[in-house]
């Protein structure tokens, strides 16, 4: 029985890779990932595996000048064994089962040295991968922060039970995931710092110091020298701010505007959702849930259509604070159970009322079946019931010269993109290959009098090479 909680969260981890795993290797037979973001992130694993460094023709110079993410050196390695687009999706999927028993770890420590804390701790990590916000970051494709959420939870178990070097150790790793992880790793050092044991109280602090600088020279010194002065993609994500100092004046200059970005409903309401999956237990210390509010306020102001509804990956962020601030609402619910005059001793032993604790899984699974993205739930996308197609694509780029540029449709970009250049139409270059696809993605990036053009110019301008009835290659 002592080892039950474990045992209930290694199952749902192992449970949510598979289902995971199966639904998005399956979307990616049927062509049906993006080519934002997994062709970017694909390229660039491609040229460090194959010694051109962090680069990607998707943005001018170093790719760490757009997200600082050394971290994918890990699929890299990876793709060594297995040289597949697909790898990202394992890597993706494996990432996020893995926060079950991270965050599992996390919290048995910070509700340590109760008895029933275990299985509270399994209830609220074994339901933790089946949640909306992580279906939509599995939705989203593969993106580095996947890998830095195991790692911070990580950080945070072995910073409470006084594992220091396995502290630095996995905030090191968190930290080079993404940029933006110096505030996660922030939360989780200051968790210790407040509530740590007394020796690890100063490694919290000095955690939270790095986590600072680490982000400071990152933003104004590391990323736009490795950027060169280039214009990047996020970068007109906030311009309606201003630029500068003129941006912290934006909601005296625009105040109506501020206004509607921050009151998006779509974004409080995941918000909302995701304090659901927790049993609500943050808002018992909401001092503590207040660190949900920087990332949720970041994302709320940014322009960008999916990251102010919390969308895709963007979610991500909130969820170590939202279990930073869980694992102080869960203490204080415990401690006021075992001093309610209601609440017996032998209540409380694990043999009585403490399995029932594992049923706390049950709304994030409710929540998750509901309001989720992956199927079998109704609100999966549409990409998910294509044809398979990607053995076909494999057999007609054949007559594509090994790392050859290549433009293509977008839905079949990412199994192309394991080379040098890879544009997704209507870009097109002089000496690319053409990918076409009879079958429309849902996301493509032209409107069909776009397209109608494009096919008519490829028939002027260019030889067809190969045509399977789906798929043509200029």
């Amino acid at each position: 029985m002592r080892h039950a909680p474990a045992a209930v969260v290694i199952l749902a981890s192992c449970v949510a890779a598979l289902w995971m795993a199966t639904q998005l290797l399956r979307r990616d037979d049927a062509l049906g990932i993006p080519a934002y973001d997994q062709a970017f992130f694909q390229q660039v694993v491609w040229n460090v595996d194959h010694g051109r460094g962090f680069i990607s023709n998707f943005t001018p110079n170093s790719f760490l000048g757009l997200h600082f993410s050394p971290l994918l050196i890990v699929p890299a390695a990876l793709e060594l064994a297995w040289a597949d687009p697909r790898m990202l999706t394992l890597v993706n999927s494996i990432s996020i089962a893995l926060a079950a028993p991270a965050a599992f770890l996390f919290l048995r420590a910070a509700f340590s040295p109760s008895r029933v804390g275990p299985y509270l701790s399994a209830g609220l990590s074994a339901g933790l991968p089946f949640i909306p916000t992580m279906q939509e970051a599995a939705r989203a494709g593969f993106h580095p922060e996947v890998m830095a959420l195991p790692s911070a939870l990580v950080a945070g178990w072995a910073g409470l039970t006084r594992r220091p070097l396995v502290m630095w150790l996995a905030a090191a790793v968190a930290l080079t995931a993404k940029e933006d992880q110096v505030y996660t790793v922030a939360v989780i050092g200051l968790l210790i710092a407040v509530r740590g044991r007394p020796r690890m109280r100063r490694h919290g602090t000095l955690l939270i110091t790095l986590a600072v600088v680490w982000g400071v020279a990152l933003f104004l010194v590391v990323m736009p020298v490795l950027r060169g002065g280039a214009d990047v993609d996020t970068g007109h994500y906030y311009g309606w701010l201003g630029t500068g100092p003129a941006a912290l004046l934006a909601p005296i200059r625009e105040p109506g505007a501020v206004w509607a970005q921050i009151s998006n409903p779509s974004g409080w309401t995941a918000s909302f959702v995701l304090l659901g999956c927790c049993l609500f237990l943050p808002l018992l210390r909401p001092r503590w849930t207040l660190l949900m509010l920087p990332p949720l306020m970041a994302n709320l102001l940014s322009s960008h259509y999916p990251q102010p509804e919390l969308h895709l990956q963007y979610g991500l962020l909130l969820v170590v604070p939202a279990l930073v601030a869980t694992a102080m609402g869960g203490r204080a619910a415990i401690a006021w159970v075992e001093r309610s005059p209601l609440a017996r001793p032998h209540r409380l032993l694990p043999g009585k009322a403490a399995p029932p604790l594992l049923l706390g899984a049950v709304p994030a699974l409710v929540l998750g079946a509901v309001l989720g993205t992956l199927p079998p739930n109704g609100h999966a996308s549409v990409v998910f019931m294509r044809q398979p197609g990607l053995s076909r694509l494999s057999a007609i780029s054949s007559v594509i010269a090994p790392g050859a540029p290549v433009a293509a449709d977008n839905d079949v970009a990412a199994p192309l993109s394991s080379r040098a250049e890879i544009l997704v139409l209507p870009s097109l270059c002089d000496n690319c290959y053409v990918v076409i696809d009879r079958i429309p993605s849902p996301t493509s990036f032209m409107s069909p009098d776009q397209r109608t053009a494009l096919l008519a110019g490829l028939h002027e301008t260019r030889r067809l090479l190969a045509d399977d009835g789906r798929f043509q290659v200029w």
